[in-house]
């Protein structure tokens, strides 16, 4: 039996349905893993160390900062 000029255009529209579904779990599997790196990466401990980092970052800036203050006051009193 041949096709009847109405089959092609079902058959376009099933392909293109088909592909569309593949591509969506495709998208859907690629942005779970994608996601799951970036807890890995920035998770609730690794945030915690941030934290730390930044506040040892900070203190030694606020030292940097108070030796340069110290030393602007001797030479402006020189």
């Amino acid at each position: 039996m041949a096709h009847q000029p109405d089959d092609i255009p079902i058959a376009k529209l099933t392909t293109i349905t088909v592909v569309g579904c593949v591509v969506t779990l495709a998208l859907a599997y690629w942005s779970v893993g994608a996601f799951h790196g970036v807890e890995a990466k920035y998770g609730a401990e690794n945030v915690r160390n941030l934290g730390a980092e930044s506040a040892a970052l900070e203190q030694s800036q606020k030292s940097d900062l108070d030796d340069i203050n110290s030393a602007m006051s001797e030479l402006a009193d020189e």
